[in-house]
């Protein structure tokens, strides 16, 4: 992803069954980076 500079998650076409705990995992030659995040769909 070049030129991503700030985090950032789009979900397009939601539905409720998508709920739950999603985990986002990077890595790069500097090291390696981990952030959690739980989803409701209202």
């Amino acid at each position: 992803m070049t030129g991503i500079n700030s985090p950032s998650l789009t979900l397009q076409t939601i539905k409720r069954s998508d709920e739950g705990a999603y985990t986002c995992m990077t890595s790069n030659s500097i090291g390696r980076g981990q952030s959690s995040v739980n989803i409701r769909v209202q």
